[in-house]
């Protein structure tokens, strides 16, 4: 089943069609529908949900999934009801509505979750404010249950008035705030998951609203120098894992696609490629822009991708954590064989492996979650064995009762027909006996695996801290690196500045002693022209003495 695709087009404003975005005529080949600016939102619900089959696939025990895609004021929000004046009449107020009309007077369990993810962080919007605790929200996976939140709260309802009071007191805790690049809520994606479980049967449907496609258009190195390593994280993986599941669908074998990129794709294993069924809105603003085109691009790579969405019973779901035991064991072979990461100490001489620890730790862990899925399959055995035992015991005593009506025999044949039952009870005690003692075995060490599993996470807790630890002295060597850099750079304008000033006053001293040899020719000139005239004078009086009349 492949992943359908949805493109809503807000109305131009102040009525100019001209510049008003139009989807290409390629785009009719993989848009499953196109909802014009006239469409409303019970419009839109009606086509993706009702006529898309999500909500009764999702009340059958499939998981269900709606992902909305679009740049930032294209009318996510309030397609999704995510604002106060539009909350009863967007799509998440709608699903509430059909859930308990539909499952009145039927078992069932609901519970909903509610989380943003911003810069890489999740914040629960639905914790209780006066609770004082330090858990936090993380993405986790194991066998069993798959990509799932750690610590994520998740409130019973059982009302869609209910629904609706948990939405508003979700809507009120999230970011607002103005930053240096923005509105927080531009960068952030929002998650509400609705978790059902009836007769045998779990499934969730699961929501998100995802951040501006705005920030895919800029070059993803220039993001990451302007906003750091973490803002724009998730939309940019975001378009890398469609990218990939899309080249995939084309290769064969199918290559293998890597979720672990941002927390973001780490949650959409299922919705993408997985166990759900799927439905993609891709919201546009009505005049084109640039980021239009990279959704409409980013739209046609999700249509590609096909999901195998199934029924999710107990022996489906005992299948699949076999399955995801045995992908993890061989994504940690894989993750073990690859180079580890170095970083040097405080001196600069030193390197050693980061995580080298950690991936031990989750593969013993992935290996202990698989003795226990196996421990699981030997008590399903068991009981299998035992069940058989009850149906040869049942069939005994029916044949026995059956030997009795039609036995005539001597007092011999009866003692011995009574002696081979009470051999007969006496096994099957012998084998109740042997099942109780295997059970409670099996029990006692599935508990002491589930120790094992829980001083490993916190292992592995630990050695993620240390690398966290060690990233952040790489960064802060990095950045007095870049501050002498910088230091290094200033000086050098300097000695600059101070060579040119040197050869500037050398060249005014040549032209002083210049001046200087030219006031000692001068004056020794004038040396030479006083001492001739003080010879001509000393020749006049000479003369002057020894001829007076010439006075």
């Amino acid at each position: 089943m492949r992943v359908k695709v949805h493109a809503r087009l807000q109305p131009p404003r102040n009525g100019d069609v001209d510049q008003a975005f139009h989807p290409s005529p390629l785009s009719n080949s993989f848009l499953a529908s196109v909802l014009g600016p006239d469409k409303r939102n019970p419009d839109v619900y009606r086509t993706i949900a009702i006529s898309g089959d999500l909500v009764n696939k999702f009340l059958s025990g499939f998981n269900a999934t709606l992902i909305v895609l679009g740049e930032s004021g294209s009318g996510k929000s309030h397609t999704l009801g995510l604002e106060r004046r539009t909350l009863e009449d967007g799509f998440l107020y709608s699903i509430f509505s059909d859930l308990f009309g539909t499952m009145r007077g039927r078992t069932g369990r609901f519970e909903v979750s509610m989380t943003e993810l911003y810069s890489e962080t999740f914040r629960d919007l639905l914790r209780s404010q006066t609770v004082q605790t330090s858990d936090v929200v993380d993405v986790e996976e194991d066998a069993v249950r798959g990509p799932w939140m750690r610590n994520l709260t998740r409130v019973p309802v059982d009302s869609r008035d209910q629904c609706r009071d948990l939405c508003l007191e979700g809507l009120e805790r999230r970011r607002d705030e103005e930053r240096e690049f923005g509105s927080v809520r531009n960068f952030t994606t929002l998650i509400v998951m609705i978790h059902m479980s009836q007769l045998g049967l779990s499934s969730t449907f699961t929501v998100f609203c995802l951040a501006g496609a705005e920030r895919l258009v800029a070059s993803s190195d220039a993001l990451r120098l302007r906003e750091g390593p973490h803002l724009s994280n998730a939309i940019l993986k975001f378009e890398r894992l469609v990218t990939d599941l899309a080249e995939s669908m084309s290769t064969t074998p199918r290559q293998v696609v890597q979720y672990d990129g941002s927390k973001l794709t780490q949650l959409l294993v299922d919705a993408l490629g997985g166990n759900s069924v799927t439905h993609v809105l891709c919201t546009f603003k009505p005049e084109s822009s640039p980021a239009a085109d990279t959704v409409m691009r980013i739209a046609q790579h999700i249509a590609q991708i096909e999901n195998f969405p199934i029924e999710n019973t107990e022996d489906a779901k005992s299948l699949m954590a076999q399955y995801r035991s045995a992908v993890q064991y061989y994504k940690t072979e894989r993750a073990s064989r690859e180079p580890v990461a170095v970083y040097g100490d405080d001196r600069g001489d030193t390197q050693r492996p980061i995580g080298t620890s950690q991936f031990a730790a989750k593969d013993h862990s992935l290996q202990l979650e698989r003795d226990i899925v196996k421990l699981r399959e030997r008590n399903m055995r068991l009981e299998v064995n035992v069940s058989k035992l009850k149906q040869q015991h049942d069939a005994t005593m029916q044949e026995k009762a059956k030997v009795s009506s039609e036995l005539v025999g001597s007092e011999e044949e009866k003692l011995k027909l009574a002696q081979t039952l009470i051999d007969m009870q006496l096994d099957r005690n012998q084998s109740d006996k042997e099942t109780i003692e295997q059970r409670h075995q099996l029990e006692t060490e599935i508990l002491q695996l589930k120790d094992e599993i829980e001083v490993l996470r916190e292992d592995v807790k630990r050695a993620a801290q240390r690398a966290e630890n060690a990233e952040m002295q790489h960064q802060e060597i990095d950045v007095n690196h870049q501050e002498l850099r910088d230091e290094h750079i200033a000086l050098n304008a300097n000695y600059v500045n101070l060579r040119q000033e040197l050869q500037d006053e050398q060249k005014k001293n040549e032209e002083l002693g210049m001046e200087v040899i030219n006031l000692v020719n001068t004056k020794a000139a004038l040396m030479d022209q006083n001492h001739q005239y003080k010879s001509e004078a000393d020749k006049l009086k000479v003369l002057c003495f020894f001829s007076p009349t010439l006075l």
